[in-house]
């Protein structure tokens, strides 16, 4: 092994850390420390520079992420700054209504860098979702909300939360929860023609009953030699041939050449979810994107006050595109959309996957483009439905 590969080694060791792994370098401003404040309970018409609401109610922190950048933006157009800049996050949940954005105008400077980091012993979460609320009673412990704005199937998911907690779409066969990795799966008869790719034929006695919607359900399968996973929607079915066609082929990223198409074959396992006849168990759930319904039955058979259910409603949660030395760190990216292509559209190479027409992107929580000396630090990725960075 010469120089060169064992720099590269510890190059991209040191890489895994920073993004995944420990401890906060720093133990994390405290009220004197930091420049400027977020908090849930903050006020984005307030200073931010304090680290928690004064006595009188009209000032405190910002209540947003994006109103703290906007006040560095404002520190800087004053002049160059005199040492770094620190905008602290209390302990609690943020739901981002957009992507936080950070152009050339965010950057700091080498002996400047800003630093967007969570409050000393504190935990700031950035989520990707939007509460459900609104359950009615449906049909015995399953409850249904209205969700306007996916009729039609113009914002579909896969991931639901209740108390940050994910829970199971519905599906068939179950999960085993003996068996995770192995039980809970059909097997494949064999493709529905010779080579085909969308089309597969399943065997007798697999499903026991018929579904309203079937093209509302999405087919989980493993294909090649069962070494990857594909989630594709179902385009149609067929009961007296016992055929699933799908609406597009699986994906594969792990062979030569990079990107490689293989045919269903005999035993390939598969499980179809999302469909509201298979809801039957309690913490599961589905969506009908038709009629712009979303459908859960509670662990407890009940929701409380304080529940929280979420649903993702964003790709990306922070994209800095542009900029030089910012820091982020001490924080949790959680609760992001999903999609079919993992390949960030415009930027060949940089995915697993050439970009498939038609195909959604699934997004990055966390998106760098053209930038210099960032760093992240600390920070976690929990149930992103995508990439993480």
């Amino acid at each position: 092994m010469n120089l060169f590969e064992i720099a590269r080694i510890y190059a991209v060791l040191g890489l895994f850390l920073s993004v995944w792994g420990g401890e906060v370098r720093s133990a994390g401003p405290t009220a004197a420390s930091a420049n400027f404040y977020v908090a849930p309970n903050g006020n984005d018409s307030w200073s931010g520079t304090l680290a928690a609401p004064n006595g009188a109610g009209n000032d405190g922190p910002f209540r947003t992420l994006g109103r703290a950048r906007d006040a560095v933006r404002a520190l800087k157009s004053q002049g160059a700054f005199e040492g770094p800049v620190t905008v602290a996050l209390r302990g609690g949940k943020y739901f981002l209504k957009d992507t936080i954005t950070f152009g050339t105008e965010d950057s700091g400077a080498r002996d400047s860098q800003i630093t967007y980091t969570a409050y000393r012993g504190e935990k700031p979460i950035l989520s990707g979702g939007r509460r459900v609320t609104g359950w009615k009673p449906f049909l015995g412990k399953i409850l249904v909300a209205e969700l306007p704005e996916s009729k039609g199937g113009g914002w579909k998911f896969r991931q639901l939360f209740l108390n940050g907690q994910r829970l199971l779409r519905s599906r068939w066969p179950h999960r085993d929860p003996n068996d995770p990795m192995y039980g809970g799966w059909a097997v494949m008869a064999g493709p529905a023609e010779k080579g085909s790719i969308t089309g597969f034929e399943y065997r007798a006695g697999t499903f026991t009953h018929h579904w309203a919607k079937p093209r509302e359900g999405e087919v989980e399968v493993y294909l090649g030699q069962g070494q990857w996973r594909s989630t594709v929607p179902i385009q149609s079915v067929d009961e007296d041939r016992r055929i699933i066609r799908l609406t597009h082929p699986g994906v594969q990223f792990d062979v030569s050449p990079w990107y490689q198409i293989t045919p269903f074959v005999e035993g390939n396992p598969f499980y179809v979810a999302n469909e509201l006849e298979d809801l039957d168990q309690p913490g599961e759930w589905c969506l009908d994107s038709d009629e712009g319904k979303l459908y859960f039955w509670p662990p407890s058979g009940k929701l409380s006050q304080e529940d929280e259910v979420v649903v993702p409603a964003l790709r990306t949660l922070v994209d800095i595109s542009g900029a030089s030395w910012l820091k982020f760190s001490g924080l949790t990216f959680t609760e992001t959309m999903d999609g079919d292509n993992f390949h960030h559209q415009g930027v060949q190479g940089a995915g697993a996957m050439y970009p498939q027409a038609n195909w959604q992107f699934g997004g990055d929580a966390l998106h760098m483009k053209d930038t210099r000396f960032c760093l992240t630090e600390g920070n976690q990725f929990a149930a992103v439905g995508c990439n993480a960075i």
